[in-house]
């Protein structure tokens, strides 16, 4: 389970201290999604420009997924998701442009599946529903009105806005 990340040293079955890319102090690692085909946590990690692979079931860092392709953003990689088949999902906190970043599988080179420049800054929280050409991501946009848009493919690789929705914060 995650709590053995934990770094306080009087938690009762703590194995290890955190990883230096997870320090105590820091809000660089917003977001963090299970990938149900592997087992894994997959945690972003701003300060490193990445998506760290975390094993669930004993805390230990495996490795990172290819980051060869992110670029920009306020936040690098501020928001991640995994569907049901493995098939994952990033994006930065960022508006010019804003980017969904889609990795195959934790092993595969990313490609970008969305690219646009919005009104509003984007990607500081994802969520999704779907796989392949039923794939739908909702992802928050900044401003004063709690808005955030969809995201929509055809093909399970590309991705276009569906839709804008406004609400109460």
């Amino acid at each position: 389970p995650l709590w053995k990340v934990h770094t306080d040293p009087t938690v009762p079955g703590l194995t290890a201290p955190a990883p230096d890319w997870f320090p105590s102090a820091s809000d660089n690692n917003r977001s963090m999604a299970y990938n149900p085909i592997t087992n894994h946590l997959l945690i972003t990690d701003n300060a490193n420009n990445t998506i760290h692979i975390v094993d669930a079931d004993t805390g230990t860092t495996l490795g990172t997924l290819d980051n060869s392709i992110l670029t920009g953003g306020v936040l690098p990689v501020a928001s991640v998701v995994v569907d049901a088949n493995g098939v994952i999902y990033a994006a930065p906190y960022n508006a010019n442009p804003f980017k969904v970043y889609r990795w195959e599988n934790e092993w595969s080179t990313p490609t970008v599946a969305f690219s646009e420049t919005l009104s509003y800054y984007g990607g500081r929280a994802m969520a999704i529903t779907g796989t392949g050409k039923n794939t739908r991501l909702y992802v928050s946009a900044s401003g004063t009105t709690g808005r955030f848009f969809i995201l929509a493919t055809q093909d399970g690789y590309g991705f276009s806005i569906e839709a804008w929705v406004s609400g109460g914060e």
